[in-house]
């Protein structure tokens, strides 16, 4: 038994604070001679992470070579110190039991960040003394920057600039994806084209493009997230809307009619003074492709004469 004591008592702390208040002439480099006898410190030495062990008062009584090379800085420059007092900038983080820093970059430094996580350990004494992990989690934000460059990118090069919504090749893509998934699984599907017929006389009049833009806004609004709109061409828009059989699609054509006879621009309402609105449904048949389907869904949007038609047809 006595054996383990002694065990114990080679890895314990020493009373770091009571030795200064009883000593004040004890310094730091004393106090890291003692805690350099420790065992446990060559082992904390090795690690891979910053290490720093911090008084009741927070004031650094020891760190590893590893937090120098994370701060980029010597250990007198931060022995004696607070964490306040470390040349990082404190962020936020939504983690009680972590905190996150910046490094700012210097001369033959890059920048870093850093998560630091404490642990209270107790002394023998009554005492505590603060543990830090200081782990670089510089890559890690460097990559999720650089994946969310990438992702941007793509959705940029996906995305119409008038419209907001998906460009003629991205609806191309959407639409034959869920082709082939009905064909696979027999799942209804339906195709709407969405046409808008700016009014061509009269004060009231509106560039397409501004039209577009707000029709837009409403379907990317309205619409399911497994839905698909895109700008086809001039003033069309196609939507794609799995799982719905014409029936259903034709109740959503009159929920978005009603949502954009409702929406004004510049204080004037969109529909009927400024443009009209054509809508032809399609649903999917067995061994329609993806012309057939577009097709049939365009036709309806001009009556026998080639008029816009100003209201929901399906067939």
């Amino acid at each position: 038994m006595d054996g383990n004591n002694n065990q114990r008592d080679e890895f314990a702390m020493p009373n770091i604070e009571s030795a200064r208040c009883a000593t004040p002439t004890l310094t730091m480099s004393k106090i890291e001679s003692v805690l350099r006898t420790m065992p446990a410190l060559t082992i904390l030495e090795s690690l891979p992470v910053g290490i720093t062990i911090s008084g009741e008062d927070g004031v650094v009584v020891w760190v590893n070579d590893t937090l120098c090379t994370q701060l980029g800085v010597t250990s007198s420059e931060i022995i004696g110190q607070t964490w306040r007092q470390f040349p990082v900038q404190k962020l936020p983080t939504t983690s009680p039991a972590t905190e996150r820093y910046f490094v700012p970059p210097k001369a033959g430094q890059p920048e870093r960040w850093l998560e630091s996580i404490p642990k209270k350990m107790a002394c023998h004494d009554g005492t505590s003394l603060e543990l830090c992990c200081v782990l670089d989690v510089t890559r890690s934000r460097q990559e999720k920057r650089l994946f969310s460059s990438t992702l941007d990118l793509i959705d940029s090069s996906r995305l119409d600039s008038v419209t907001g919504l998906l460009t003629k090749k991205a609806i191309i893509q959407e639409l034959i994806s869920q082709l082939t998934r009905s064909r696979r699984y027999r799942n209804p599907l339906s195709v709407l084209m969405l046409r808008v017929n700016p009014l061509e006389k009269g004060p009231s009049s509106l560039p397409l493009a501004t039209a577009l833009k707000a029709v837009g806004g409403v379907l990317k609004d309205k619409l399911r997230w497994v839905d698909s709109a895109g700008h086809w061409e001039n003033g069309d828009v196609l939507l794609a809307l799995p799982e719905t059989g014409v029936e259903s699609a034709i109740r959503l054509a009159e929920k978005l009619r009603g949502y954009l006879s409702a929406l004004e621009l510049e204080g004037t309402p969109l529909l009927g003074t400024r443009c009209s609105i054509s809508m032809g449904i399609a649903g999917w048949r067995k061994d329609d492709d993806i012309t057939q389907i577009i097709g049939r869904a365009s036709r309806l949007l001009v009556d026998e004469e080639g008029r816009p038609v100003d209201e929901v047809k399906s067939g």
